[in-house]
């Protein structure tokens, strides 16, 4: 094992997911009642019973200008990739020659009271992020919000930013323009992502590059207990910025403010 520390980040190289994780099914959602229309930012979309006890609401926060969100869930595919129907499976979709993107919250809920409830720790794979080259080159763009640590095959087509850390803010976009056809269970092209004490999460999808015409991509989440099968995988942990590190950056710059 291979541990480096670099700017309060620390990267492993062969560490396992963690095992025991919840495990949630997104089958089947009715849209809720609240005034927005159907596939528009507002609109919130019940899933019932995605654990024992547990609904989930799906809400779209924001569209980019240019952008939509064109199905809330694919559902899932024939065989032999039945499971994808237990994954939550949206499509945003983009115009030509522009950088697009849909953001999202799912909120857990007591499917008795409605009220809030944690999950508990779960881990969520990003499946298939991968591009288009047949349309000029396009790129699938993710970025997830407040988790503890990730995971990616190391050499993978994917190119990984840290934009927060507190919280936690990191984007994932495809070096490949191109990819598996449909949604691929190849590790190669997913990112695992950790959670705990989990009542909400919130992630960005989108896509970027180059485009002659509009282009929808199909987005895969997956919140099953059984970690992907990395040959090689390599995780990175996003701690909290300590309190003597914050009083360091603000003392850099109060130092940079006053040179100024």
């Amino acid at each position: 094992m291979v541990v480096i520390m670099a700017a309060a980040i620390t990267v492993i190289a062969g560490w396992a997911a963690p095992v025991g994780a919840q495990s949630l099914r997104f089958t089947g959602f009715t849209q809720v009642s609240n005034g927005y229309a159907d596939l528009e930012a507002g609109a919130v979309y019940l899933f019932a019973d995605v654990a024992a006890g547990v609904d989930a609401l799906v809400s779209i926060d924001f569209i980019s200008p240019g952008a939509l969100v064109s199905q809330i869930d694919n559902g899932g595919p024939p065989p032999p990739n039945e499971a994808l129907y237990e994954y939550f499976q949206p499509k945003v979709q983009g115009a030509a020659d522009q950088d697009h993107y849909a953001d999202f919250t799912i909120s857990f809920v007591d499917s008795t009271t409605g009220e809030a409830v944690s999950v508990g720790d779960l881990t969520m794979a990003v499946m298939d992020i991968d591009g288009n080259n047949q349309l000029g080159d396009t790129y699938e763009r993710v970025t997830l919000y407040g988790l503890d640590a990730y995971r990616y095959e190391d050499g993978a087509p994917l190119a990984d930013q840290i934009i927060s850390m507190d919280p936690s803010e990191v984007q994932f976009e495809s070096t490949a323009a191109g990819g598996p056809q449909g949604i691929s269970l190849d590790p190669t092209y997913a990112v695992e992502a950790d959670y705990s004490d989990v009542t909400s999460l919130s992630f960005r999808l989108g896509l970027t590059g180059t485009r002659s015409e509009d282009q929808t991509r199909l987005y895969s989440l997956n919140f099953y207990d059984t970690p992907l099968a990395y040959s090689s995988p390599t995780t990175v942990t996003t701690p909290e910025v300590s309190p003597l590190a914050l009083l360091a950056v603000a003392g850099l710059i109060g130092a940079r403010r006053r040179r100024s």
